[in-house]
């Protein structure tokens, strides 16, 4: 999985992680420690953030496949850019 889009994923869902999952998610792609370092800082084991990990992709996958908020949250970023009201309206169309 793409790491920036899990990234994005993540900004618009992570209020729906437990605080956990946002702990590991945050050292894996914020702060770039490995999986053996997060293990350590957290008293668990490098399997145990791993399938962590896999889980929080998991389900920011499955949470935008049902909501589609970052894809809801991105055509709304492109409207704000286009000056053809006709464009504008059928995207938000789309949207609803």
């Amino acid at each position: 999985m793409d790491r920036v889009k899990l990234i994005c994923l993540f900004d618009v869902y992570e209020t729906l992680l437990t605080d956990r999952e946002k702990e590991i998610f945050k050292y894996y792609y914020y702060e770039d420690l490995s999986l053996s370092e997060i293990g350590e800082n957290l008293n668990i084991t490098r399997t145990g953030v791993f399938n962590t990990l896999k889980k929080v992709e998991e389900k920011l996958l499955q949470y935008e496949d049902n909501l589609k908020l970052l894809n809801i949250k991105s055509t709304l970023k492109s409207l704000l850019e286009e000056s053809d009201i006709e464009v504008i309206k059928n995207k938000l169309k789309k949207i609803i």
